[in-house]
């Protein structure tokens, strides 16, 4: 039986390591000649050597069995490193790689459909795949041509192809300005690697089509500076209608798990410099903003900390964190003592110290004694303007995704 058993477990193994898709060896010219060959569309992986993404994608999610079937069947998988291989290098400089690992997808003969960077897991990676999949059979390709050896500016070429030469970024902008189409591909991605205000401008004027052209992903880095300018400027001027509008613009750049991340960062930004506690929850609201309970508690911590804010807003919070303990779900130490709050400053006493009380049980490290006797002696004092509440923040694990 111990036999047949092991033989059972060779066999296993045996299909595994058939079934398992390895990298591609061989030059990208014999890539494609491959691609051609089996008509399956090409999966470039650049990365390099201690790239904590790039080995996390590499332990986790290339190998999966969910993975491994796309890849298998419609898909020829090619790895290349970008610090040691020329052609890792060329590719790199070719689709703008800024963030590792960078994707790009192109189909048999070399045309490029989707370009993105970083970790993604096992099911937003398959949807990644299966979205090239499609759009192949639309024929829906970005406007990079075939050629990995064009003439690029030497100030952006130096960023990948390394000649020992100091070439200052500050050339780029003379470049700029001769050219007579600023859509060509060497001139995007001349422009893609620079932070000039004068052509931010034109990036953000023209981002639709430069989306469509080269892809989400040469984008944000550019459009997320101007978003977070744009973001101070309108909390400054009290332009609430008019962030929403170039939230709403740039939101096409950011793939769905990314807007998860920016649209937080901004909504942050914009109540800093405009500090209307009602406008920030109404913006919380109707953008949906944050994604859990538990950053959205974060998130309330600003507006029930505030001296300025009014009994009615705290009233609207306070039913949510009502309808939390009414569901039966279990309230985290942090949910406590902004419960406590709520109480206290809405002048129900006997509910704050109730809940405080709640709070001391967990035995939570985050607020010192003094500080608790204060409140408690404030809530004892019936004087709900006397303590100053503390904005308590619940840490949250910090994940690949």
């Amino acid at each position: 039986m111990f036999r047949s058993l092991t033989i059972i477990i060779l066999i296993l193994c045996f299909k595994q390591s058939v079934f398992a898709q390895k990298a591609f060896e061989g030059s990208f010219e014999d890539c494609k000649n491959e691609a051609q060959k089996y008509d399956k569309l090409i999966l470039i992986d650049m990365y390099f050597t201690g790239c904590m993404p790039c080995e996390e994608m590499d332990r986790k999610v290339f190998p999966a069995s969910k993975i491994q079937e796309i890849l298998n069947s419609k898909y020829i998988f090619y790895k290349t490193n970008i610090m040691k291989e020329e052609d890792g290098k060329k590719l790199a400089r070719k689709y703008g790689a800024s963030g590792f690992p960078t994707y790009v997808i192109l189909n048999k003969n070399g045309h490029a459909i989707i370009s993105e960077s970083g970790f993604f897991g096992v099911d937003r990676f398959a949807e990644l795949l299966h979205s090239a999949i499609m759009l192949n059979d639309k024929e829906e390709y970005l406007a990079f041509d075939l050629d990995l050896n064009k003439i690029y500016h030497r100030a952006y070429s130096e960023r990948f192809i390394k000649t020992g030469n100091n070439y200052p970024f500050s050339e780029i902008r003379s470049f700029l300005a001769e050219q007579k189409n600023q859509f060509e591909e060497t001139v995007f991605l001349a422009n893609s690697a620079t932070f000039f205000p004068e052509y931010d401008a034109w990036t953000y004027q023209n981002l639709d089509t430069l989306r469509r052209m080269y892809g989400p992903n040469l984008l944000r880095n550019k459009i997320g500076r101007i978003a977070d300018s744009k973001s101070k400027f309108f909390g400054q001027e009290n332009k609430a209608e008019e962030f929403i509008t170039m939230l709403n613009y740039i939101k096409p750049v950011y793939n769905k798990k990314l807007w998860t991340v920016f649209l937080p960062k901004y909504v942050e930004t914009y109540y800093k410099e405009n500090q209307h506690l009602e406008t920030y929850y109404e913006l919380i609201k109707k953008l949906n903003v944050y994604s859990s309970w538990e950053t959205l508690s974060n998130a309330y911590g600003n507006i029930i900390t505030n001296p300025a804010v009014e009994t009615a807003l705290l009233e609207k919070i306070l039913v949510e964190y009502e309808n939390l303990i009414g569901a039966g779900q279990q309230i985290h130490e942090t949910d406590r003592f902004k419960i406590a709050t709520l109480y206290y400053k809405l002048g129900k006493f006997d509910k704050a110290n109730e809940w405080l009380e709640k709070f001391k049980q967990s035995e939570s490290k985050l607020i010192t004694d003094a500080t608790l006797k204060e409140f408690a002696e404030a809530i004892t004092a019936k004087n709900n303007k006397s303590y100053l509440p503390k904005n308590l923040i619940r840490l949250l694990p910090m994940l690949m995704e």
